[in-house]
């Protein structure tokens, strides 16, 4: 083969070359090891620049010497570190404009194995960084709104109203299992120890049926309140109700029902019967 057609060959494979890295859409660069100096650079990354002898770091970080920064650490430092590809992500300026990249940094290495150059390429992730945290953003606001909603569905399940100064109204309604059953405890309880409250009144005028679990479940709401110095009655007590829990053999031998709420605040009111006087704790 003659120089000539040699020296042609090696110039059509260099416009082959430029050709291919030129189609590339991301910032793609070989890299000097010693100097840092871009010695190959395709036009995404070249923007119409004259980078010349420009540096990667010049040419990407505006800065005039390497990074070298936790945030912003050095691929060729790490590819001549371990002989081996590196990726990072840095902040890059584009028209001026900071763009978030992830480089790629690959080993070029002569016969004995020394990294001598290094490929980097870039591919811009802002966009898909701002998604990724807008949808982080969005399913947090989601579970933050469930939670609410959540709690809001627990709060309507299981109000606590303070009708009167430190006297309480707990209605119940529908069926009460151990679940809501511990659900009513806690939220009676927290309220009694927040108002400090003298009296509370379980109404279960709308109690769709009452079983031996129900019974149970209210006894020890009753012996939970009486344990924080509060008194409780159960109103509502209807006669079928009353039957069930005589037939299921429920046990409120020791907490006072009566058959309506109005009862049961004539019971628990200051003066009442059970309600003390006005200056009680």
């Amino acid at each position: 083969m003659t120089d000539k057609k040699a020296r042609a060959e090696g110039d059509g494979d260099r416009d082959t070359l430029g050709t291919i890295i030129n189609s590339l859409f991301f910032p793609f660069y070989v890299v000097d090891a010693q100097t840092y100096r871009i010695e190959l650079i395709n036009e995404a990354a070249r923007k119409g620049r004259d980078v010349g002898n420009m540096t990667c770091h010049l040419l990407t970080h505006q800065n005039p010497v390497p990074c070298d920064s936790e945030e912003h650490g050095c691929p060729m430092k790490e590819v001549a570190r371990t002989g081996k590809p590196a990726e990072m992500v840095h902040t890059h300026f584009v028209d001026g404009e900071p763009r978030l990249f992830r480089v790629h940094g690959v080993p070029i290495k002569d016969e004995a194995g020394q990294v001598v150059k290094m490929i980097e390429y870039s591919i811009d992730i802002t966009d898909q960084t701002r998604a990724e945290e807008e949808s982080r953003q969005a399913l947090s606001a989601l579970e933050e709104a469930n939670t609410a909603k959540e709690q809001l569905i627990h709060q309507l399940s299981t109000p606590v109203i303070e009708v009167w100064d430190r006297i309480l109204v707990a209605p119940i309604n529908g069926h009460v299992d151990s679940a809501r059953g511990s659900q009513i405890m806690q939220a009676l309880l927290a309220a009694c120890s927040s108002t400090q409250a003298r009296g509370v009144i379980i109404d279960i005028t709308g109690l769709e049926d009452i079983d031996e679990n129900t019974g149970a479940q209210l006894v020890r709401m009753s012996k939970a309140i009486q344990l924080l110095g509060t008194r409780p009655v159960i109103s509502g007590v209807s006669p079928a109700v009353a039957h069930t829990m005589i037939s299921t053999d429920v046990a409120l031998r020791s907490i006072k029902t009566v058959r309506s709420l109005k009862d049961g605040l004539q019971w628990v009111l200051p003066g009442g019967q059970g309600g003390g006087t006005r200056d009680d704790p």
